[in-house]
């Protein structure tokens, strides 16, 4: 479940690249990049249709995709790592790291602490600009809790869609998380990062399959 597993999720799953949207779709595969090779990112969103997630970095984050399997789950970041690829690594670099899932709700959870487990330390959502922590338009659960090696992780779950489509499945299509894992040393500039990154996501859950 993804709160449980929290960004264990970017060594777990594999990081393959990522193309930012473009207006010329022939263009954009021609330039697509290779594979395992990250994408420093513009103002331009990175899209994942078939997840409905649409999100913008910050401008010259190197961006990479985060894959289960083969199937695309979300996209993810280290702060400040300008050697960035999307081979895991078995030691990156100390740095913070941002990251957008979905995942579809195949258990067809209907409360998030079934997602999120019990372990997961509430945080007042408003942030110290009055803004509130999640995504925009959309009901969300933000947990924090502290790292033994002095690591904080921030994680905005949420439902969002239906199986209403199919008899007797009236539980939440989808569930969307964000993570973003700072230090101390860095939190206070990474949260305002986190914020306006969360400001700009757009989550359109898809229709299921019928």
């Amino acid at each position: 479940m993804i709160g449980k597993v929290g960004l264990a999720l970017l060594t777990a799953v594999s990081l393959a690249a990522c193309q930012p949207s473009a207006p010329d779709n022939a263009k954009a595969s021609e330039e697509q990049p290779p594979v395992r090779t990250a994408v420093i990112a513009t103002a331009a969103p990175f899209i994942n249709t078939d997840a409905g997630i649409r999100a913008v970095f910050p401008v010259g984050a190197r961006v990479c995709e985060a894959l289960s399997g083969d199937s695309p789950q979300g996209f993810y970041t280290r702060l400040g790592d300008d050697r960035m690829t999307c081979v895991p690594a078995r030691d990156p670099p100390k740095v913070s790291s941002m990251v957008i899932l979905a995942t579809y709700n195949s258990a067809f959870y209907r409360r998030m602490d079934e997602v999120i487990g019990s372990d997961c330390p509430k945080l007042n959502p408003k942030e110290a600009d009055g803004r509130t922590l999640g995504f925009p338009g959309i009901e969300a659960t933000v947990c924090e809790s502290g790292k033994p090696d002095g690591d904080i992780e921030i994680s905005v779950n949420a439902f969002a869609g239906s199986w209403e489509e199919e008899p007797g499945r009236m539980a939440p299509h989808m569930i969307y998380s964000a993570y973003l894992l700072t230090t101390t040393a860095t939190e206070t500039t990474d949260r305002v990062t986190f914020q306006r990154f969360l400001d700009q996501v757009r989550l359109t859950p898809p229709v299921p399959a019928t």
